[in-house]
């Protein structure tokens, strides 16, 4: 069973989010992840400030060379605008 928990608030410091059950051997693209972020930047009924934010993702844990290990997967992205 996967479990997906979340932390921080929109216009915090940053937003956390941790898959748990995620099974080892899966390929986990940072660079996607980040591209569908800039996707949304675009997105229908958008105010202009998501055309200024530059959300990036940093995975933290759960990965070794681009693959899943097993553990818990925590993605973070900072709010810097």
């Amino acid at each position: 069973m996967l479990r997906f928990l979340t932390g921080g608030e929109s216009h915090g410091e940053a937003l956390l989010g941790i898959l748990d059950g995620m099974p080892a051997g899966l390929k986990v693209d940072n660079a996607f992840i980040n591209r569908e972020l800039e996707r949304r930047q675009e997105g229908h009924g958008r105010g202009d400030r998501m055309k200024i934010e530059k959300d990036r993702a940093r995975i933290l844990s759960g990965l070794k060379s681009g693959l899943t290990i097993g553990s818990p997967v925590s993605v973070l992205i900072e709010n810097k605008d």
